[in-house]
């Protein structure tokens, strides 16, 4: 007697903390008999049907959620034809609780055998997923919106994680290597980006974590043939609701023809400023704009604005001006070039500089038409 009696008690205090499980469970829970019935529900599912419990029991699925009939069908009858759960299942449709808007739930079901065995009804387990697969959609068109708007403009996208550390697959379009898997916990870094480029690289990266704002870097990258180049990249983050950062889209700029050009144009200032020769620009009147440090200590200027302020004729002694105006000014113009022997004089000292002064036309690569004056003038 006293075993029955702790039996019972067991089984009543299953019972109470399964009943307690149902009504507290943070998801919906359901029972239905094999007519689709409603038996049992619980306050959650209750509330996303947007009826009362009450309202529930004994009415079929298809009186409370008719748009969900067909999809409870199949899932019941394969579970009657197979006696195994069907987990996982994607499920659609409109409930009482906001007619007209099409929700989203993940639902798992259960068989419900009696004693013998046969299965007597259906559970499930209800988790409404309606603003996940929202932003998941919104993710893709944003994806999708991002790949066209880079391949319009030719360049390369890409997406990251949250944190970065993951690249998803990337077509390379030749200037990366293509990967058609992520690259995982930073590998990407060791793939595109050269050694000593990378703590700067990382460095950006982080910023732009912290502030959630636009990641935009000019950097050096590992190509696909194995040489080094460079890209433009920006990136934007994806917040969800809670303003947290999803996902990263990017795109890449091939800028190394620039780059290129950018360190041929500073070798060539430096060459040009360190040269001994007087170097110097003027436009097609006679005006003086640039003049290289030789230049200056030649004739005496301290600085480009007293170079601004002279003529090309002023350059040179009294007796000689007219020649350079009515002569060498005009053959540039005509022929391109004029070169000879000329006397110069300091601006401070007046002291005469004998030159051997080259005079040339720089012409517009696209027109043709005359743009600049130069000189490369020695000192004799």
């Amino acid at each position: 007697m006293t075993h029955r009696t702790t039996l019972e008690q067991e089984q009543a205090e299953a019972l109470r903390l399964l009943d307690t499980l149902f009504t507290s469970a943070p998801m919906g829970l359901v029972f239905l008999d094999r007519d689709l019935r409603f038996v049992r529900i619980n306050q959650q599912l209750a509330e996303i049907n947007g009826l009362s419990i009450a309202a529930h029991l004994g009415k079929t699925v298809a009186q409370i959620v008719p748009t969900l009939e067909a999809k409870v069908r199949e899932v019941t009858a394969r579970i009657l034809a197979t006696g195994q759960p069907v987990l996982d299942c994607e499920f659609s449709g409109e409930t009482a609780r906001a007619p007209g808007m099409t929700r989203t739930w993940n639902e798992s079901w259960y068989p419900v055998q009696g004693e013998g065995g046969e299965i007597i009804g259906f559970s499930a387990v209800v988790v409404d997923i309606t603003e996940r697969t929202q932003a998941e959609a919104a993710l893709r068109e944003t994806e999708l919106h991002y790949q066209a708007l880079a391949e319009a403009s030719a360049e390369i996208p890409y997406r990251m994680s949250a944190d970065w550390s993951t690249m998803m697959a990337l077509d390379g379009r030749g200037l990366f290597e293509s990967s058609v898997h992520p690259c995982e916990e930073w590998s990407w870094v060791d793939q595109y980006i050269p050694r000593d480029e990378q703590a700067r690289v990382k460095q950006a990266i982080s910023d732009a974590i912290a502030r959630k704002a636009l990641f935009e870097l000019e950097h050096r990258v590992l190509r696909a043939d194995g040489s080094i180049g460079w890209v433009r990249s920006r990136a934007v983050p994806i917040l969800n609701e809670n303003e947290s950062v999803i996902t990263w889209f990017g795109a890449a700029s091939d800028i190394t023809d620039r780059k290129r050009a950018e360190e041929e144009r500073r070798l060539l200032a430096s060459i040009v400023e360190n040269s001994r020769d007087f170097i110097g620009i003027a436009d097609t009147h006679g005006n003086p704009i640039y003049g290289n440090r030789a230049a200056m200590e030649l004739v005496g200027f301290q600085d480009l604005e007293q170079v601004r302020r002279s003529k090309i004729i002023d350059y040179f002694i009294p007796e000689q001006r007219q020649f350079v105006e009515e002569v060498v000014l005009p053959a540039v113009a005509t022929d391109g070039r004029w070169s000879g022997e000329l006397t110069m004089q300091h601006f401070v000292t007046g002291a005469k500089i004998p030159v051997r002064y080259d005079l040339f036309r720089v012409d517009d690569p696209v027109t043709g038409q005359p743009v600049n004056f130069a000189t490369i003038t020695r000192d004799l």
